[in-house]
């Protein structure tokens, strides 16, 4: 579930910087049924996952930073309910009133007509889905929340300046935005009984991404209590460790939105590289121990290394990061991209257009082609946001970047978990094979923590 990739609304004169580096509040549209818009009754912890409509509800009518409108039903009342009126022919409006705390604002959509034409230059969609669409211009919303296929899918004039996008989606971007000066999620949901803070909140993500990891660090835990030797415990942590900085990396990134931001986001991608390879490096030796290697040439474990996978005996290791394999392009590019401070380093530059404003990072030159070849092996070269602006030198959206690395950096360190040698571990016998399902790993907060954090949600 990677996370949507925002455009920014309309700008007026005055206005202050993105909401995610603090200027403002978060503007959310929703277009949801009543039934949809629902506040949660239990806390959060439980062994039923949300309905994350209900959730996305109660996090916005929680937060005072968040302005929430929504589409009214007939009858319907309530601080920011939309009420569309009777278009208006003779100003080519269509007008609406907003209900808000002690009274309401008038509005309405300009250009009436217009708008009448485009959907009847389009007769798979219907007149509303585009009205939705332009309300959502009007109110310069940074989400539009809704299950309306044709909104969700609009294209031309009307789709640009807004963020359609599903229930599971916004709550990507409002936990990104919650997050930069809420230290508690707790406060966002007062009947739940857990209190997690952000790096609680990434530690329990990234442990749902990786359920091979329960038996891999539970036996890496055995082996620092029967062998009284706190090394392997600190493996564990870090190679998870590892990971969460990776996420909070990533939010940084996604929160670049002018010139500093942007130097700020390079800073990130090149810290969000070092901790991914950083991971994958932990990975190593705790395979290295797991066969039963010698301690003293742990510092030989790497998956580059032909010589040392062999040494380790599992094929399907082995086989993993040949040459041109996912695993292998995969990690070589985020060792290219983590290698750069040791060389001329990432620069990055803002390029602006009439629709949108996007931070761009210049690859290094030396080592472009062959990230670019191997992005390509990933997927699609088109869908990384790779530019060529000028000189022939390469340029990269970093949200993009980290985006579509992110599945395969979870499932690429889940298998290699997965497949990790532990009979060279000394144990007790108390492995745990299977992922909690209570406390801070019941179904229902691992799905909340993933859904927050804009990864998959568990499916058990």
């Amino acid at each position: 579930m990677p996370f949507p990739l925002l455009s920014e609304p309309t700008r007026y004169a005055g206005d202050r910087g993105s909401p995610f580096a603090g200027d403002g509040p978060l503007r959310v549209l929703l277009d949801l049924p009543a039934d949809l818009r629902q506040l949660e009754a239990g806390p959060w912890e439980g062994p039923i996952a949300p309905t994350p409509e209900h959730l996305l509800w109660s996090l916005c009518q929680g937060s005072t930073d968040i302005e929430l409108t929504w589409l009214a039903d007939p009858g319907e009342t309530g601080a920011g309910a939309v009420h569309f009126q009777e278009p208006h022919l003779p100003s080519d409006h269509w007008p609406f009133r907003i209900e808000r705390n002690g009274g309401e604002t008038l509005g309405a959509v300009s250009m009436y007509r217009q708008l009448v034409r485009a959907a009847d230059d389009d007769p798979l969609r219907a007149l509303d889905s585009y009205a939705k669409a332009a309300l959502s211009r009007d109110l310069r919303a940074h989400v539009t929340v809704t299950k309306d296929l044709d909104l969700l899918n609009l294209t031309g004039f009307y789709a640009r300046n807004i963020n359609p996008m599903t229930a599971v989606d916004a709550l990507a971007v409002v936990g990104l935005y919650l997050r930069k000066d809420d230290p508690f999620l707790g406060a966002w949901a007062p009947k739940g009984g857990l209190n997690l803070d952000h790096h609680l909140t990434a530690w329990v993500a990234v442990r749902s991404q990786l359920p091979s990891g329960w038996r891999w660090g539970s036996a890496l835990v055995d082996h620092s209590t029967a062998t009284d030797d706190d090394y392997a415990t600190l493996l564990f942590g870090s190679f998870f460790e590892r990971l969460v900085r990776m996420l909070n990396h990533r939010d940084d990134i996604h929160r670049a939105a002018d010139n500093q931001t942007g130097l700020d986001a390079t800073e990130a991608l090149d810290t969000f590289m070092f901790n991914v390879v950083g991971a994958f490096d932990a990975a190593a030796i705790a395979a290295h121990m797991g066969a039963g290697r010698q301690f003293a040439d742990r510092r030989r474990a790497g998956w580059q290394s032909k010589d040392w996978r062999k040494e380790l005996g599992v094929q399907h290791l082995y086989e993993m990061f040949q040459k041109n394999k996912p695993a292998d392009d995969l990690f070589a590019v985020c060792r290219l991209l983590r290698n750069t401070v040791h060389g001329a380093g990432l620069s990055s530059m803002v390029v602006s257009s009439m629709s949108s404003r996007k931070t761009l990072v210049r690859l290094p030159h030396a080592e472009a082609a062959e990230i670019v070849d191997r992005l390509d092996h990933l997927a699609p070269v088109h869908t990384w946001g790779i530019d060529e602006l000028h000189r022939g030198h390469l340029y990269i959206d970093p949200s993009r970047l980290v985006e579509g690395l992110m599945p395969h950096i979870f499932s690429t360190l889940d298998e290699v978990l997965a497949h990790t040698p532990l009979e060279g571990l000394t144990g007790t016998g108390v492995v745990r094979e299977d992922i909690p399902v209570d406390g801070f790993f019941d179904i229902s907060t691992r799905t909340r923590t993933c859904l927050l954090t804009g990864l998959n949600p568990p499916s058990d």
